[in-house]
């Protein structure tokens, strides 16, 4: 893609292809990208047993967004503020009702540090 975009630009260096038509194309790319994006369907890939309950008893799996029961009635995002959960900090977070020091977190805005 990068490649024909290049050969692309150089076409509009030319004289040989116009910028309008060249940012259509690009929109018209980004707009199937978010389409497909918004529109992904997990349907096709097995939930993995995670080999732990959720305290109400039912066994936790893994899909490619969420920790989750296997019957769908509690859902955990995998990725939480930038990071992505590893499956023994979610059964350590459903078990103890919290988890270890965790690094890696994304800040939504620059704030005073706390003290260690």
């Amino acid at each position: 893609m990068t490649g024909e975009w290049e050969y692309k630009l150089k076409q509009m260096e030319h004289g040989e292809l116009e910028r309008s038509r060249f940012m259509g194309e690009i929109v018209e790319l980004t707009q199937k990208i978010v389409d497909r994006a918004k529109n992904f369907d997990e349907s096709g890939f097995e939930p993995k047993p995670l080999g732990f309950n959720h305290p109400n008893g039912k066994p936790m799996v893994e899909t490619l967004r969420n920790y989750e029961t296997n019957d769908g009635s509690f859902t955990l995002r995998k990725v939480v503020a930038g990071r992505l959960l590893e499956p023994s900090e979610a059964k350590d977070l459903l078990e103890k009702r919290l988890i270890g020091r965790c690094k890696a977190f994304a800040a939504r805005r620059a704030g005073p540090s706390l003290p260690r």
